[in-house]
């Protein structure tokens, strides 16, 4: 009986850890909440930044091939005791 006390004691604090960080990643993005055309303009900064950059015959080799591509200006990253994730807004493209 204790171990089935004991995990269901760990399992209450996983969720509880999970639904602390989730709070924290939807009120930091909440913050900066952006419209959409501010969201397509960064991306658009992202791709000149990247077309500009000293690889970027990489870059145009690799886009070249690819089926599409997702841009994410800016990311938040929440991670607690090994258990994590990203959250933001950008663009995903696709042939």
């Amino acid at each position: 009986m204790k171990i089935i006390k004991q995990k269901k004691i760990i399992l209450c604090t996983i969720g509880f850890i999970i639904i602390v960080m989730s709070l924290f990643c939807e009120l930091s993005v909440l913050a900066i909440s952006e419209t959409p055309l501010e969201i397509i303009r960064e991306t658009t900064e992202v791709l000149r930044d990247m077309d500009i950059a000293l690889d970027s015959g990489m870059f145009r080799s690799v886009l070249k091939k690819a089926k599409g591509v997702a841009i994410f200006p800016s990311l938040t990253e929440v991670a607690l005791l090994g258990v994590g994730g990203f959250k933001g807004k950008g663009i995903v493209l696709r042939r």
